[in-house]
């Protein structure tokens, strides 16, 4: 990845925030994976702003409504935000918190769905899944 090419982390994080509040979901998308990537190299008090930042980018994003590019930036995000669990430890039960509750908004995106063969082919029935690996590993 491009951090093993960041010799000073301190310019990069210092501008997370325009990734962050971009328009394009896949900057947004490169900013939170930039950011667990960033901090798990770099544990420096600025990285761990970054990540504060970044997980209030997130939690407004779910308090919003459901729809599919939610279920779109989750489904990139979610090895992102395991790495965040790893990489910063005061955070973990946040990230896990988020992945709780956009799990349950897919579950919730499943339960509404007029097909049946719909809903188990879904992205949203995926996302259920790795979310799932992610919190509880091989225990499902």
């Amino acid at each position: 990845m491009v951090v093993e090419l960041v010799p000073s982390a301190h310019l990069l994080i210092g501008n997370i925030d325009e990734l962050l509040v971009a328009d394009s979901l896949d900057r947004r998308i490169f900013g939170v994976t930039l950011m667990a990537h960033l901090v798990n190299k770099y544990r420096i008090p600025a990285a761990f702003a970054g990540v504060d930042l970044t997980l209030n980018l997130i939690e407004t994003l779910l308090s919003c409504s459901a729809n599919r590019e939610h279920v779109n930036m989750f489904a990139a995000l979610v090895p992102a935000l395991k790495l965040l669990t790893v990489a910063s430890p005061f955070h973990a039960d946040a990230v896990k918190g988020m992945l709780k509750r956009a799990r349950t908004m897919c579950l919730s995106r499943i339960a509404l769905s007029r097909s049946h063969l719909w809903a188990e082919e879904s992205k949203e029935k995926r996302l259920v899944k790795d979310i799932d690996s992610c919190l509880y590993g091989s225990r499902q």
